[in-house]
């Protein structure tokens, strides 16, 4: 394209003003907008809409479930319908994720390699077990049971539906019967934990405490004390699974649950990326197996079921130059004799090995659950009662071996015979607790923009954001 000026020149030779027309290239044309990237902000921009509708009616609909005298079909009915939202506001949340790796030139193939998705595949996995027990649930309450059975059964059911649902996106509260986490109680768990597991150094002066998982000391305010099962389940829900020893103690606040370990190592361990096993051998004998169960000081090792996430590749430190993979096979460095039970470490690795198999189901060429339970941990129980242990075969399906897990069974009960979906529950409502909500990042930039102009104005006398 060109465009033709004039332009003036002076020449001595020539009148004082010479006129020229010149031609000059004009300005490079202005590529076309395709279609097919207006098509795909247009697509988002629906998903966000959808989105934000569908977050309004389980907000609207949740608070419409109340209990009138007693827990009734209707009233589980209406639960049912809130978690038939909240997975449709995950799948939601998952196209919206999709499309905006792909409107950044992303494949397919990649997006589902990202740790986003991953996540995305668990919870998706847990709302979809959600639904099923519920539903399940709605239809057995039709045959008669008894006044004990269906007591048991509310209260599954309300540890399940416990979880409220905050603005913007799928929160993660308390459970049915535990309220707020008590300040002073876990202030007390805390001072406890440090006396058994002797984690703080023997300089006071210098504030450090011992991280058994990543062998090293750190600052006091970087050691977390954390719970194995979780606090948020209940004292209640801790003695279905498990049972109570002769001494008949409560152990949600004990030592026996708990472990002083660094907050980022907490995290990776609540992830399920990686967990604590029993320091034997792959190819233990029978003796080898027996003794670990009988001695008193259980030791452990780490072991890492998510190499390919991109937090186990992180360092653990700015100086050692270690990242987290590196910690796969290590043995915990406990300063004392003080270990937690054996039983809550057997929890978590369960539920660890749900949420492998759940992410695992598109890789056909990894390894199921199953046989990660048999290498890493492969040492019988007691630890879980037998029917909670059975609900993880029955719910996930005995094709992938589930059933290998019920050696770990404590010994059966008169009613341990029929699967009961508690432990799942727990594990449901953990999963979702530890997943950071994609969803919550997934607003519109002008709304971004409206808000941060926001911050920088007030408001005048009539309502209005003035400068």
């Amino acid at each position: 394209m060109t465009v033709t000026i004039t332009h003036f020149r002076y020449h001595p030779s020539l009148t004082p003003l010479h006129f020229e027309h010149v031609s000059l290239p004009g300005p490079p044309a202005i590529p076309v907008r395709t279609s097919s990237k207006r098509v795909l902000d247009r697509d988002i921009e629906d998903d966000l809409g959808q989105k934000r509708s569908v977050e309004r009616d389980i907000e609207a609909r949740r608070k419409r479930i109340k209990a009138k005298g007693s827990f009734d079909a209707t009233y589980w009915a209406g639960h049912k319908e809130v978690a038939a939202l909240e997975l449709k506001r995950h799948q939601l949340v998952r196209k919206i994720s999709m499309k905006q790796f792909l409107g950044q030139g992303g494949e397919d193939e990649a997006w589902s390699e990202q740790d986003t998705a991953g996540t995305l595949r668990e919870e998706g996995k847990a709302l979809e077990m959600k639904n099923r027990i519920l539903a399940e649930h709605i239809e057995r309450m039709t045959f008669p049971r008894t006044d004990e059975a269906r007591q048991h059964r509310t209260w599954v059911m309300e540890l399940l539906t416990a979880t409220p649902v905050y603005k913007g996106g799928i929160g993660a509260g308390g459970c049915a019967g535990q309220g707020p986490r008590d300040s002073s109680a876990q202030s007390n768990f805390r001072k406890k934990l440090e006396n058994a597991c002797n984690s703080k150094h023997p300089d006071a002066s210098c504030n450090l405490q011992w991280c058994p998982i990543t062998s090293s000391w750190v600052l006091g305010s970087a050691i977390r004390a954390a719970h194995i099962f979780p606090y948020s389940a209940g004292q209640r829900t801790m003695d279905q699974l498990f049972g109570r020893d002769d001494n008949d103690r409560e152990e949600l606040f004990e030592p026996e649950n708990g472990l002083m370990m660094l907050a980022d190592a907490e995290k990776r361990i609540e992830n399920g990326w990686m967990v604590l096993v029993p320091d034997v051998p792959i190819d233990a004998t029978t003796a080898q197996l027996d003794t670990w169960s009988k001695v008193k000081v259980k030791e452990y090792k780490q072991r890492v079921l998510c190499p390919e996430n991109a937090n186990m590749k992180q360092y653990i430190d700015q100086i050692g130059g270690r990242v987290w993979n590196d910690l796969d096979g290590q043995r915990v460095q406990f300063k004392s004799d003080h270990r937690p039970r054996a039983r809550y470490l057997y929890w978590k690795f369960a539920v660890a090995l749900l949420r492998k198999a759940w992410q695992s189901a598109h890789r056909p060429n990894n390894l199921v659950a199953a046989e990660l339970g048999e290498e890493y941990w492969g040492i019988g129980g007691p630890w879980i009662r037998r029917k909670y242990l059975l609900a993880f075969a029955e719910y996930l399906g005995h094709a992938v071996g589930w059933e290998n897990l019920l050696e770990a069974a404590a010994e059966p009960e008169d009613d341990d015979n029929e699967p009961d979906p508690g432990g799942l529950v727990v594990a449901v409502e953990q999963i979702r607790k530890n997943h950071t909500q994609v969803g919550q990042g997934l607003v519109r930039r002008g709304r971004r923009r409206r808000r941060r102009r926001r911050r920088r104005l007030a408001r005048g006398p009539d309502g209005r954001w003035i400068a």
